[in-house]
């Protein structure tokens, strides 16, 4: 009866590799759903510290799910921003490759949490700040749990992330200079996958990086801009 892409890009994408003209008008966009609870504020005035969350997949030896959504560009990020800041504390909820694992311990300031219920993961959600999703792929429905909770989300401009984050309004895209298949209204398909994150690692890696540390800096610089993007999501979700 209805063919309901997740997104306008994939969209765009399902029109770009198929002759639709037979069933366009049967084509219609729902994005991703969630119930998400707001945002409410339980950080006590002794509590000073920034949180960055990062929520990925908890499956075991899913390392691909990890690289996936960026995660070794948000833990040398983090490196970087750890040293820059006295207050940072990064959470991640995913199963974390090993080799991931021991960089951490070197840098410190972090929590890996797994095996937790919906509602333990809602409590997380409140007690974050800044929420990263510097994705190779279009978005998930974690993401939209984080707007839903009221928080700033650093994405990348990977086609369909644009349409829940909006540039310096609920957070920051970032520019990738390599986009493989989907600068051309491609996709990935699961055989695939390796090489392609190989590849997206290799070209954007550093500049995926950068933004990040460019980004929650502006948000550590601003604290206004936390609350004012979070809101802007809230209001956006």
């Amino acid at each position: 009866k209805k063919i309901m892409p997740f997104t306008e890009a994939a969209k765009r994408t399902l029109e770009l590799n198929l002759d639709t003209s037979k069933f366009k008008d049967k084509i219609e966009v729902v994005h991703f759903a969630t119930k998400a609870i707001n945002k409410k504020p339980i950080k006590n005035k002794i509590d000073q510290k920034i949180r960055l969350l990062y929520v990925g997949s908890k499956r075991l030896n899913n390392s691909n799910n990890f690289y996936i959504k960026g995660g070794k560009e948000i833990v040398d990020a983090f490196e970087i921003l750890n040293k820059k800041y006295a207050n940072l504390e990064l959470i991640i909820v995913a199963y974390v490759p090993d080799e991931i694992k021991d960089k951490l311990k070197k840098i410190g300031n972090f929590k890996i949490i797994n095996d937790i219920n919906r509602k333990e993961l809602t409590e997380i959600y409140h007690k974050c700040d800044i929420y990263l999703y510097p994705t190779y792929i279009m978005p998930g429905l974690a993401v939209v749990e984080a707007i839903g909770s009221g928080m700033p989300i650093i994405t990348t401009d990977i086609p369909g992330n644009d349409e829940i984050i909006e540039d310096s309004k609920n957070g920051f895209v970032i520019e990738l200079p390599y986009k493989d298949v989907y600068g051309v209204g491609g996709s990935v398909s699961i055989k695939n996958f390796n090489s392609y994150i190989t590849k997206m690692q290799k070209e954007n890696g550093v500049a995926l990086t950068n933004g990040i540390v460019n980004n929650v800096s502006k948000l550590i610089g601003d604290k206004s801009l936390i609350k004012k993007m979070g809101e802007y999501s809230r209001k956006k979700y």
